[in-house]
């Protein structure tokens, strides 16, 4: 399943109210997973922002508009089974995987000038991430010198904390909790991917 195909299958209960914010990746009216692994858990708040980011005020401060347009639309709405994103005035049609990977890839080809980058880039982009993540523990002077930050946006004790969080999902070893994390079913799934 696509990165886009996922997203534009959720649906307002999908997405919690807790601080955390996490997503949950299930079949729904609007999609299935490719497999039982890709049910999962995803933590959005921790992943898009660091504690320690200059940035972070504002964007706790942005996303509390969005928190309570999310609130309101929820307490508002009847069905909770209609799609997070929907097309046009129709709150029951979800958007067309099309029309959002066309817009994603002229944003990913304009930021970067690279006419071959696809959507399905980023989700290649987070796994590597995700691995330099887990391994933090033996990353951790590198880290705090701050020579990752263009691949771990992150501090070493959010590293430490993310790395918790997703490991609780499958509590075998990095590996494991990665493949998890990636919807994979096995580990080899995940780096014959990646």
């Amino acid at each position: 399943m696509n990165s886009e195909t996922w997203v534009l299958k959720l649906h307002l209960d999908d997405i919690g109210l807790s601080s955390d914010r996490w997503i949950s990746i299930t079949p729904n009216k609007f999609g299935s997973n490719k497999s039982p692994a890709a049910n999962r858990k995803v933590p959005l708040i921790k992943l898009l922002v660091s504690k320690s980011s200059d940035e972070q005020q504002e964007f706790v401060s942005e996303y509390s508009v969005i928190q309570s347009l999310l609130r309101q639309r929820k307490t508002s709405s009847k069905n909770k089974n209609i799609p997070l994103f929907f097309s046009g005035h129709d709150s029951r049609a979800k958007l067309r995987q099309s029309n959002i990977s066309r817009v994603i890839k002229r944003l990913l080809n304009a930021l970067s000038g690279d006419e071959t980058i696809v959507t399905y880039n980023l989700r290649h982009s987070c796994i590597s991430r995700m691995q330099c993540l887990f391994h933090c523990e033996q990353l951790q002077k590198i880290i705090e010198k701050g020579e990752l930050k263009e691949i771990l946006p992150y501090d070493y004790s959010d590293c430490l904390s993310i790395k918790e969080m997703l490991s609780t999902q499958n509590k075998r070893d990095t590996y494991w909790a990665i493949a998890s994390f990636s919807g994979h079913s096995n580990p080899e799934v995940t780096f014959n991917s990646y």
